[in-house]
């Protein structure tokens, strides 16, 4: 299985899966419409920003609100996420699958699923933090330098995309071994990795190529109208509510076509490269 072949069957099988975007879409949109309307926005420099809080009281107002919405949204991320890779075998032997059919994987897997979403937030930032402390501490003993304080960041961050990257399949392998748990598929995705480290970086950089692309067409092409619209309509270019919200179905289907499509593409480039392994699934 060659990073081509996951990435244009991925892209071909999104497109069956048409009425998880648009929900995926519509969810997210309102989402970020209520968020414009319950946290106070400002605008810097063009862009918008939620300028720090004043007191005690206001920061664990705003923590609430955005809890509120964030962790529904997750959520709701996790159990489209089941659906989409729950139904993926079926429509790779191209058998029609309907939005119900797919809801139905998305309930099935979804304890699950959300275990594991709750598992990997927790092991990557406790590398994070581990990586974090261990710059800090070298810090500390070395004088704290101004140039050795960056590698507090640094280390943090680096240590959690290596924390994501081997377990980067582990969602896959969760479904397609139903018997087991997200700890066995933590182990199966480290050894997976390590085994097609070319191959997975290749599928990374050629994926993500392919999302920078419709970015791109969606920035050049559809952002520019989408402004243009708003103007005739003498909406400001930050309306808060409703605006968002309708602007986001169209300005938003770029992420939640990606949001379809990179876990199939992982999908079938694990199912492809396991096969040849010698561990079937």
């Amino acid at each position: 299985m060659t990073v081509f072949r996951a990435a244009g069957q991925g892209a071909k099988l999104s497109f069956k899966l048409w009425g998880v975007t648009l929900l995926l879409v519509v969810v997210s949109s309102a989402v970020g419409a209520l968020a414009t309307l319950l946290l106070p926005f400002e605008i810097v420099n063009g862009q918008t920003r939620v300028p720090p809080p004043t007191s005690a009281g206001e920061m664990a107002s705003r923590l609430i609100i955005g809890l509120g919405l964030y962790l529904p949204m997750m959520a709701f991320s996790l159990f489209l996420l089941g659906g989409v890779l729950g139904s993926a075998p079926r429509l790779l032997r191209n058998e029609a699958v309907s939005t119900g059919e797919i809801f139905q994987e998305a309930k099935r897997l979804f304890l699950p699923i959300l275990r594991w979403g709750v598992a990997v937030v927790g092991v990557t930032l406790a590398a994070g933090m581990a990586a974090a402390f261990f710059f800090g501490f070298l810090w500390a003993v070395t004088g704290r330098s101004p140039g050795m304080k960056y590698l507090i960041s640094a280390g943090f961050w680096g240590a959690m995309l290596a924390a994501g990257l081997l377990l980067l399949y582990s969602p896959v392998i969760l479904v397609k071994r139903g018997g087991r748990g997200v700890m066995d598929s933590f182990k199966e995705s480290k050894r997976f990795f390590n085994a097609n480290r070319t191959g997975t970086f290749g599928l990374i950089l050629w994926l993500s190529f392919i999302g920078a692309l419709i970015w791109l067409a969606w920035a050049i092409g559809v952002a520019p109208v989408i402004g243009k619209i708003r103007a005739m309509m003498g909406i400001a270019p930050f309306a808060k509510g409703l605006p968002v919200f309708f602007f986001s179905l169209v300005l938003g289907l770029p992420a939640a076509v990606l949001s379809v499509f990179f876990p199939l593409a992982l999908s079938i480039f694990y199912g492809g490269r396991n096969g040849h392994t010698g561990t079937g699934s």
